[in-house]
């Protein structure tokens, strides 16, 4: 985190702790939950919103940028409205190579970026990014990858920067200073993803054990 970003803290932090007094355990789980949206289609009468919901997933979105936008602030009105409290939830879509939306920037993948050995191309990349989801109401990234490849029969060694650790570190660092950006009331949320063991799989297989001792 940037040094000047720390100073920007404390009034929230407060605000945030003055809520909380005022939450029951009821609204204080339901802040803690998650709901997946996929499309416009769905009527949000029949989603798990009223009450409030912390975050909302996109996932296989179809939307373009501004009609994706205009729907985000239809759910947000909504769960806004339905919410003794108005809390906002927290949209997040994947954002590795830029957001999962139609027409939007397409980057390539780490592996690849991860060959230009040009940290400060990433941290332009994921500043894009970053305007880009702004723009839409998304403030949360499931990126950048930190697990270091291997094992190249693992199938995504292409969502890594490499084998060399340090490279991996400098790389996803530069994306989430860029993904933050400087003031992190314009920033959008970094998740440093799977960071230990993930890509270490028994023979390589995708979402199976993961053998790893203490170092």
């Amino acid at each position: 985190m940037n040094v000047k970003n720390k100073s920007i803290s404390t009034d929230a932090r407060r605000r945030a702790a003055a809520l909380l007094e005022t939450l029951s355990v009821e609204e204080k789980l339901r802040q803690l939950g998650c709901t997946t949206l996929s499309g416009c289609e769905e009527p949000l009468e029949e989603k798990d919103l009223a009450g409030g919901i912390g975050a909302v997933a996109l996932l296989d979105i179809r939307l373009k940028p501004k009609a994706l936008a205009c729907w985000l602030r239809e759910i947000q009105e909504y769960i806004m409205a339905h919410s003794d409290h108005r809390i906002p939830a927290l949209f997040h879509c994947e954002a590795l190579g830029g957001p999962v939306v139609p027409d939007t920037c397409l980057f390539p993948n780490s592996i690849g970026l991860g060959a230009t050995f040009a940290p400060q191309t990433v941290y332009s990349m994921a500043d894009t990014i970053r305007r880009q989801m702004r723009a839409m109401g998304i403030r949360h990234a499931l990126s950048p990858v930190l697990d270091v490849a291997k094992d190249l029969r693992w199938g995504r060694v292409n969502e890594t920067y490499g084998g060399d650790p340090t490279l991996s570190a400098m790389m996803s660092c530069a994306y989430v200073d860029g993904l933050q950006g400087d003031d992190l009331r314009t920033g959008v949320a970094a998740t440093a993803k799977h960071f230990l063991g993930y890509s270490q799989t028994t023979g390589g297989l995708n979402l199976t054990r993961t053998l790893a001792d203490s170092r």
